[in-house]
């Protein structure tokens, strides 16, 4: 009788026990997944970081060069309008 009990008791237990193991089998494989994901989350990252650094850079001499070529056709315009001006004049005077 007693002995009945104690086999039903251990046989519960042992049932628990291996139900606790799935479990823990269960999550030590989605914590691996997971380690997995944010180790490839972080190397994405930081290339993402490093792209980001160097399209920086690459705007940043981009519109140093455009504002470059902007003073350049300014000055054009300028020595253009100034030429035209005196041919202009130098004709009415003429």
């Amino acid at each position: 009788m007693i002995s009945q009990i104690l086999k039903s008791e251990l046989s519960s237990i042992k049932d628990d026990l291996l139900d606790l193991r799935r479990s823990m089998d269960f999550l030590s494989s989605m914590h691996d997944d997971m380690k997995k994901k944010v180790d490839t989350l972080i190397n994405n990252n930081a290339l993402l970081s490093k792209e980001n650094t160097a399209l920086k850079t690459t705007v940043l001499d981009l519109s140093d060069r455009l504002n470059t070529l902007e003073q350049h056709l300014r000055e054009n315009n300028l020595d253009t309008t100034m030429n035209i001006c005196l041919i202009f004049f130098s004709n009415a005077l003429k």
